[in-house]
């Protein structure tokens, strides 16, 4: 393997940006099978691990593993901020040719690499790695809560949707030309796998097979998933304005529907007050219905607005090592 220097231009064949929470069990496996498929796919390469602020013994392992291999450069966020946010902290100083980013619960597998990789050299500008949909028992609120996040950005960006009956999931590659396209976007609220498929470029699809189960508990609950899911269809998916407008058309159509309705019955069942006071009833929450669905939507744009108007750094780095 070619020994690289800091100093050096850049010359590495394959970055591997990989962001940690919480991965002391898996990140010494994970440098140990990484290092068995780059060595026989690349002449130099590189592996970058980003802790996020891990509450376990990860960045004392993360070290060790740095001290012992070169090729693993290492940094170190001064609290959590958030796995996408981290992403882009591995990618502003990774300096190969091609990169891959992959999640480190080694449920996504290094020896899918030289996969991606043949994509990126047969032509594709992104390679995005899919899996058939989960046969594994859930949570319900789990199991909901991520189908509306995968959905949420599966069909969204450029046209790209994932194959037929698979969901695509945190694996992708790309090439030098992608990653100075990701790195245009500087908006701190910043989601990486959405936004790889909203800018373009030559895409191919990745089949990994079936996911292996992961190890620890998922660093996602309902609300986080849920709160991911509302922040890609805001900043990803369809014009904003588009959803109050649907959904306060059709707040209107009920309403009006309903109340209708509420006068024909009264006319017909000989003017009885009770019914008509139930109907009334069932208008003045269809019209509460309607302003509720014009406002929330809003509100949820506008924040999202004044958040990126802080202009607020995304993630601020307190240890490196190697780089």
């Amino acid at each position: 393997m070619t020994k690289i220097k800091h100093d050096e231009p850049t010359t590495i064949e394959i970055s591997v940006v990989i962001p940690i929470y919480n991965g002391r069990n898996e990140v010494t496996e994970l440098a140990q099978r990484l290092e068995t498929v780059l060595e026989s796919i690349a002449k130099s390469y590189e592996v970058i691990l980003v802790d996020d602020g891990s509450k376990d013994e990860s960045w004392a392992l993360i070290s060790e593993l740095s001290k012992k291999y070169q090729w693993i450069k290492s940094l170190r966020h001064s609290r959590n901020f958030g796995q996408h946010a981290t992403i882009f902290t591995g990618l502003a100083v990774c300096k190969g040719s091609l990169i891959i980013v992959m999640d480190g619960d080694l449920e996504e597998k290094p020896e899918d690499i030289p996969n991606f990789i043949n994509a990126l050299q047969g032509g594709a500008d992104l390679a995005v790695g899919v899996c058939r949909h989960s046969e594994t028992p859930r949570k319900l609120s789990r199991s909901v809560a991520s189908r509306i996040f995968h959905r949420s950005f599966s069909n969204f960006g450029a046209g790209k949707s994932a194959p037929k009956g698979m969901q695509v999931v945190s694996m992708r590659a790309f090439n030098r030309k992608f990653k100075d396209a990701l790195e245009q976007y500087g908006e701190q609220g910043i989601v990486f796998g959405p936004l790889t498929l909203y800018i373009g470029f030559q895409c191919a699809y990745i089949d990994v097979g079936s996911r292996q189960k992961r190890s620890k508990k998922s660093g996602y609950n309902f609300q986080s998933r849920l709160d991911l899911a509302i922040k890609v269809f805001l900043r990803y998916g369809n014009p904003p304005v588009m959803l109050p407008l649907i959904i306060g058309v059709g707040g209107l159509v009920a309403a009006f529907a309903t109340t209708s309705w509420a006068v024909i019955y009264f006319l017909l069942t000989g003017g009885n007050p009770l019914s008509l006071a139930g109907w009334v009833s069932v208008v003045q929450l269809s019209l509460g219905f309607l302003i509720l669905s014009l406002t929330v939507p809003l509100l949820l744009i506008v924040a999202e607005i004044l958040k990126e108007s802080l202009e607020r750094p995304r993630a601020h780095v307190s240890e490196s090592i190697n780089i």
